[in-house]
């Protein structure tokens, strides 16, 4: 009997140790907070991101919010170090090339229509940040739902030393679970 419980008891303390290094070292747990990414993600939905990832354009993050408020900010990855950035007439260039942006999907034409204004205000790099590219360790983003975004826009570079993690699945609702 008092193997049994031993046992059990050795059981739960082990899985609880390589739960949280998994969940301290591996993967972070992030709730959207706020509309920024809509309708990529929406608020009140639930990610894991992988941690220690290296973050390529078009990925989604987790990243300290840059006001040091303790909170996390989830975006996409417009730019990578040593890319430069513009936008004009809704249409974004990353290396003079266009980049498609299909994540969008019709939200950009929608708001158009709606509105007869650009979903992303025309912007160079240089403008924004005094930077002709993306510094070395430093990430520029932009929330999906771009009317309503804070991003690198207003807020400048994001440090490769803030970012928790690259979004791998959205896993609730149980009705989007999504892999990115």
């Amino acid at each position: 009997m008092i193997k049994f419980f031993v046992r059990n008891i050795l059981a739960i303390v082990v899985s609880v140790a390589i739960l949280t290094l998994i969940f301290t070292k591996v993967i972070a747990n992030a709730k959207v907070v706020g509309d920024s990414m809509n309708t990529t993600l929406n608020a009140g939905d639930r990610v894991i991101a992988l941690r220690r990832s290296n973050p390529q354009r078009g990925d989604i993050v987790l990243f300290k919010a840059p006001d040091g408020s303790g909170q996390f900010y989830i975006k996409r990855v417009i730019g990578v170090p040593g890319d430069s950035i513009r936008m004009r007439n809704d249409v974004l260039y990353v290396n003079d090339q266009i980049q498609p942006e299909n994540y969008l999907g019709t939200a950009r034409t929608d708001y158009q229509q709606q509105t007869g204004n650009h979903y992303t205000g025309d912007f160079d790099l240089f403008t924004l940040t005094k930077r002709f590219n993306v510094p070395v360790n430093q990430f520029f983003v932009m929330g999906d739902n771009r009317p309503n975004s804070t991003d690198s826009r207003v807020f400048g570079f994001v440090s490769n030393a803030t970012i928790v993690g690259v979004v791998l699945v959205r896993y609730f609702p149980l009705t989007h679970i999504q892999l990115f």
